[in-house]
């Protein structure tokens, strides 16, 4: 019988190793690595961003079109994709703390670089390299937040570094447009510079080692208990009772070991990747094996295409409401970006809150198994789906009708990030969901395809939305997300299990 295998290796509850961080580290202190964490994400984003307002005065500065300015955006978007293609499995070696240090500390002059650079190529290039090492706000606090939080605190801690994430790149918006108002282009970058150095005196301070690997041959309480859960669901031949007892019956008197007398797991350094190369090559290519399973590519490659339409209305919008007949000045484009922040934080509750509580109802509605399925989540993904086709409406016929009250224009940007902040923070999720024990991984798929795609937005989207086309582009934009969507989540919600097991994932 499945759910009573006996297990190949003692049982293990990281919760009770006073070398975890839950336990060896006091309350303060995990508070204020969180803290730190999403103030690193924070101003990440907010680089990536800051100067959205001021395309006319460096295009004055450097020489060069709007468009070529509009374009640095897409090389830091860029830069954040492929960072955490080296960021994720250099943590996975050293150990976290040092490599938040090593990208940080180069993050600095990345900043000073962006500020006084001479010369187009110059600040393109050091775009590329701020996003390079900002990238690391982008993939790794996520695990080390789960180092820090035991399960019924952890979704809310997540959830703090996940909304200074998303409230980057919008307020950015409002703080160049005042800092800039008085002042040369450049103070939006010093701006960057002063968060970017308070935060690595931050890291330094507050970020401990949080890369923590159970005791050799030992099996987390967590995933056996789970994996055994889940063989006893498969056997649909049998009684509830009868699977209750089997699951009780193969963990019991491990869990009983499992909490006392157990050894300690490791914190920190695993190996030198320069004396063990292979190793290092095996999990930077982890996440290209995490690319190979359809349910972890197909939702990555359409939350890609969400997000990058997202990308295109943050460099249109300041253009469009720049132009007759707005002629709207730099402050008031900033206050424009409030709309998109407000859109942002709802899109994040329902991609976090709303979420989890569709998985819940799913999981213990009348006649379920009471297992929380991944495919339960996206049904939370139905209503953002349909949000995003009358968002791109309103955007581009307000523009392109000349409507008199701009209203039009600026709420179907925040609306749009409604639904596109809502499918990344759920799409996350499911693709983590997926495989917990590769969770990374997949995050970084999600991460370099949706950052690949978006930096190719800002080469060719304004030259599909010129005069006359832009109706019927942004109208294009709005059914291909939302066509695409509903497609995606009307396959892997009816055969997502079936092809998880066919490609042999976990099942549940």
């Amino acid at each position: 019988m499945a759910a009573t295998k006996s297990h190949a290796s003692p049982l293990f509850d990281p919760y009770s190793d006073p070398a975890h961080p839950t336990n060896a580290w006091p309350a303060w202190r995990r508070h204020a690595m969180l803290a730190t964490l999403a103030f690193q994400a924070f101003s990440a984003n907010y680089a990536a961003g800051a100067h959205l307002t001021i395309f006319p005065q460096m295009s004055e500065y450097f020489g060069v079109s709007i468009e070529a300015i509009a374009n640095s955006i897409g090389i830091s978007i860029l830069g954040l994709g492929v960072g955490s293609l080296l960021w994720c499995p250099l943590a996975q070696a050293i150990g976290h703390r040092p490599v938040y240090l090593i990208a940080w500390t180069f993050f600095v002059p990345c900043a000073f670089w962006m500020a006084f650079a001479k010369d187009y190529s110059t600040f393109a290039a050091g775009r590329f390299f701020a996003g390079f090492a900002g990238s690391i706000s982008q993939v790794l606090p996520a695990t080390s937040i789960a180092a820090l939080y035991k399960p019924e605190w952890r979704g809310t801690a997540v959830s703090v570094w996940a909304l200074l994430l998303i409230m980057g790149p919008p307020a950015a918006p409002l703080i160049t447009s005042a800092v800039t108002l008085a002042h040369e282009w450049q103070y939006c970058y010093y701006v960057v510079i002063i968060f970017v150095g308070v935060e690595w005196f931050l890291v330094f301070a507050f970020c401990g080692e949080t890369l923590y690997t159970p005791p050799q041959h030992a099996t987390p309480i967590s995933i056996a208990a789970t994996s055994t859960a889940e063989e006893a669901s498969d056997e649909d031949h049998k009684g509830d009772k009868e699977k209750e007892d089997a699951v009780h019956t193969s963990t019991r008197d491990d869990l009983e070991g499992a909490r006392g007398g157990q050894q300690q797991g490791h914190v920190g350094y695993l190996y030198n990747p320069l004396r063990d190369p292979m190793r290092f090559l095996k999990a930077a290519a982890q996440p290209l094996a995490m690319a190979c399973y359809v349910s972890v590519l197909l939702p990555c490659l359409w939350a890609a295409v969400a997000f990058g339409w997202s990308v295109g209305t943050t460099i249109i919008l300041p253009q469009v409401l720049h132009a007759p007949a707005y002629d709207f000045g730099p402050i008031l484009i900033g206050c424009a970006f409030l709309a998109i922040l407000v859109g942002s934080v709802i899109g994040k509750i329902c991609g976090g809150i709303i979420s989890d509580r569709t998985v819940t109802f799913l999981a213990t509605r009348n006649g379920a198994d009471g297992v929380r399925r991944p495919e339960y989540r996206l049904w939370a993904l139905l209503l953002p789906t349909l949000i995003l086709l009358p968002a791109m409406i309103l955007f581009g016929y307000g523009w392109a009708d000349r409507m008199a009250w701009w209203v039009s224009i600026v709420f179907g940007a925040g609306l749009y990030y409604i639904g596109n902040v809502a499918v990344s923070s759920i799409v996350q999720t499911y693709i983590a969901e997926n495989d917990i024990s590769r969770s990374m991984s997949s995050v970084s798929v999600f991460n370099f395809t949706k950052c690949v795609f978006s930096f190719g937005v800002p080469f060719y989207l304004p030259s599909w939305t010129e005069e006359g086309t832009f109706k019927s582009s942004y109208l294009a934009q709005g059914l291909i997300v939302s066509l695409l969507g509903l497609a995606m989540l009307g396959g892997l919600i009816a055969f997502g299990g079936r092809l998880r097991r066919w490609q042999g994932l976990p099942t549940a």
